[in-house]
């Protein structure tokens, strides 16, 4: 199990340290952004490549999110990647999660938009 980041875990947010029954892992956005791909486009290679990373990378990425989750979400064959019942339910609530997180930096820009207009800047002779 993974431990959170005082007890020496590498990425888990929530910190089941006393608690084994708990969820102790939560994808990061990242794995998150691999898994949407992969589904989309049914293939690790061409996920890989719409993620910047290479096929074998992404492979493991997801193996290990299926690992820490503890449940399959992709069924894999030599050419296709789907989804399991599991990973279809998981894929969905990812890009809820992360149009959550789009629109969690659009309000950023916005702040920092409205932040800069009403700072005066000191014009440079």
């Amino acid at each position: 199990m993974k431990r959170c980041g005082s007890h020496n875990c590498a990425q888990a947010v929530i910190c089941t340290y006393h608690d084994s029954s708990s969820v102790s892992y939560l994808p990061s956005s990242t794995d998150l952004v691999h898994g949407a791909y992969s589904v989309r486009l049914r293939n690790f290679a061409r996920a890989a490549e719409a993620c910047d990373v290479s096929q074998p990378t992404l492979s493991a990425m997801v193996q290990k999110l299926e690992e820490e989750l503890d449940v399959r979400i992709f069924e894999r064959t030599n050419k296709t990647v789907t989804t399991t019942a599991a990973g279809d339910r998981i894929i969905k609530q990812a890009k809820r999660s992360l149009m959550e997180l789009e629109r969690i930096n659009e309000i950023v820009s916005e702040e920092k938009g409205m932040i800069d207009a009403a700072i005066p800047h000191r014009q440079t002779a």
